[in-house]
């Protein structure tokens, strides 16, 4: 596997944007050239489009090459999410994900143009993490099958297919409120159940918002070789998802107070998305072969 990676302590070379929808994050990876960027995601405001591109040297058992893209992601209904990380409320989080939208660019490799042209994901997270954090997640993007049932009609569309799963940092009562899916650049209407603290009174909430409901993932023990899964936790929405990595990247750090324990596998996998948005109609959602990533981290930070 071809790798880029680089590391400075307290987010030296790293220019966060205002929002995911306000200027541009940057990297510089090169402390005494800062001006000379490695990579940035801008959002553009007129184009309505993400544009992220880098230009770096990766490298892959002592060997080295260079590698430079650009592309675009357009804007398509967002999950947005302002999550209190502890009942203080002062830890807030802050999350935007898209998947499944359109994309186009370039790819330079080995002297060679590649297109990007095709589907992708926007994860843009700015939070006041929990000094001791773990999550898992998984997300998806790809052409898919779409099977909708309403009484004795059936009717089945080959449609541009997104997922956001996740859990361990966003849950409430095991639910993960970033969970999310899109068809067409629409993001589903399904049932979940908020529950928060504000100011230490109890609070709930239920109703059709942007959100799947809960899943647990089984995580295996050889995690860039064996098989991953995921599986939801509600009998109302079920998802079936069955995940075999191809290359995988990871992090073991311990040092004193600093601790990152972190797998990010790309892969392929055959999702199953079952779910009735109102009654009568019941939604069946597939995907084979699908690219995307699964990660599992923990870090002491």
């Amino acid at each position: 596997m071809w790798e880029y990676h680089g590391r400075l302590p307290i987010g030296f070379g790293l220019d966060i944007a205002a929002s995911s929808i306000d200027g541009c994050t940057t990297w510089a990876s090169n402390p005494l050239n800062p001006d000379k960027k490695d990579s940035s995601v801008c959002y553009n405001k007129e184009t309505k489009q993400w544009v992220a591109q880098a230009d770096v040297t990766v490298e892959s058992k002592g060997e080295s090459r260079p590698i430079k893209f650009q592309f675009t992601i357009e804007t398509t209904q967002g999950l947005v999410l302002l999550f209190p990380l502890d009942d203080t409320l002062n830890r807030p989080a802050y999350v935007h994900k898209v998947a499944g939208a359109p994309t186009d660019g370039e790819l330079v490799w080995n002297g060679q143009t590649h297109s990007l042209k095709g589907h992708g994901t926007i994860d843009w997270t700015k939070a006041n993490a929990k000094r001791d954090t773990v999550w898992k997640w998984a997300s998806f993007a790809g052409a898919g099958a779409v099977t909708i049932t309403e009484g004795e009609n059936v009717s089945k569309t080959t449609s541009s297919i997104g997922i956001n799963l996740s859990s361990d940092v966003y849950d409430v009562q095991g639910h993960s409120q970033e969970n999310g899916l899109w068809i067409d650049g629409k993001l589903l209407l399904l049932l979940f159940v908020l529950h928060f603290v504000v100011k230490k009174k109890s609070v709930n909430f239920s109703g059709k918002v942007f959100s799947l409901a809960g899943v647990k993932f089984a995580v295996p023990a050889i995690k860039d070789k064996e098989t991953w899964t995921v599986q939801s936790l509600s009998q109302t929405e079920t998802v079936s998802l069955t995940f075999k990595p191809i290359a995988s990247r990871s992090d073991n750090t311990n040092v004193v107070l600093l601790v990152s324990d972190f797998t990010q596998s790309v892969g392929t996998a055959d999702i199953v998305v079952k779910f009735s948005p109102k009654a009568g109609v019941q939604y069946e959602v597939e995907l084979h072969d699908v690219l995307g990533v699964m990660e599992d981290h923990h870090a002491i930070w």
